[in-house]
């Protein structure tokens, strides 16, 4: 992550220190975007998502060191 912010974005860390979440400001289409990204070490799940949508990874299967590629919003947002 950058270490300064764009004026648009603003982030923080919340209290249970393994994730963190975002507002954006998109001008083009003049709304706000919430997005999180939260690792639960018990569960070990990697959850993410933005606004109303959310996924869950569960991680026991990953292998780590792999890249892996997910999209969301029919495509809109890619993630690898």
């Amino acid at each position: 992550m950058p270490s300064v912010i764009p004026d648009p974005m603003s982030c923080f860390i919340p209290d249970y220190c393994t994730g963190i979440e975002c507002c954006a400001d998109i001008p083009v289409l003049d709304q706000g975007l919430h997005l999180f990204i939260h690792l639960d070490l018990e569960k070990l799940e990697l959850s993410y998502g933005f606004e109303n949508i959310k996924n869950t990874m569960k991680l026991i299967d990953y292998v780590w060191g792999n890249e892996i590629q997910m999209s969301e919003a029919g495509d809109l947002i890619k993630f690898s």
